[in-house]
């Protein structure tokens, strides 16, 4: 009786500590890798968080965001503490949502490379929850602190602006004096998916799955490659 009764007791503890898993991946869509960002000079540092698992994030958890410069995690002031905390987005399987922090480096970062990276995951004191793989919950660039030499990746790049990035439903392709001729997107493993363009030079991007894609951009001038993340509804 005094088994079966202990088993009792302990049995909603169970429950009531049972904790949850999920799957969140961060991408970081801004700044791109190998920026130049002149100091003094605000720009956004956006993220998009996306749930890969099988597990929805409820609106009544908060993803917990951490910055790190160089290897240290950033102390954010005035506030005098390293993470902020995200409540209210609810994400089920491949459902994303986007943060966005403004940032500047000051003078004292004048000609230094600097590695920036996130980091975020679940949390929920009410309702215990974990990341069950956080190897895909950073994700980090390299920021030149300078202004951007004259004509740097110029013959590359100049001719092709890709927006809006992230790009739901569907995203522009604005070339300058060169004609656009096809469009090819690679994801993640390598396979390519060929992309219809209209007459506008607008891509539907309906049939793509949630994530990031590398763009081959074939035109009159060349090819350029550049990177485009995926968030449809």
């Amino acid at each position: 009786m005094k088994t079966f009764l202990l088993a009792c007791m302990l049995l909603p503890s169970v429950f009531l500590y049972a904790q949850r898993n999920v799957d969140l991946e961060l991408t970081m869509t801004s700044p791109q890798d190998g920026e130049y960002i002149p100091p003094m000079q605000s720009f956004a540092l956006t993220i998009l968080v996306t749930n890969v698992g099988a597990t929805d994030l409820l609106a009544s958890d908060s993803v917990v965001y951490y910055m790190l410069m160089d290897g240290d995690t950033i102390t954010f002031q005035p506030q005098n503490t390293n993470h902020f905390f995200y409540t209210g987005n609810e994400l089920q399987t491949g459902e994303s949502f986007t943060i966005n922090r403004p940032m500047v480096f000051d003078v004292s970062f004048n000609g230094m490379d600097v590695d920036l990276c996130v980091f975020v995951k679940p949390y929920s004191m009410a309702n215990p929850v974990a990341d069950s793989l956080l190897a895909n919950n950073t994700d980090c660039v390299t920021i030149h602190v300078m202004e951007e030499p004259a004509g740097i990746d110029e013959e590359e790049t100049a001719w092709v602006s890709v927006f809006p990035n992230p790009a739901t439903g569907q995203f522009t392709i604005e070339t300058k004096e060169s004609q656009l001729q096809a469009v090819s997107a690679i994801d993640a493993q390598g396979r390519r998916i060929e992309l219809v363009t209209n007459p506008t030079n607008s891509v539907d991007c309906t049939l793509l799955a949630n994530g990031i894609y590398q763009l081959e951009i074939t035109t009159s001038k060349g090819i350029v490659y550049t990177k485009l993340v995926i968030n449809n509804p």
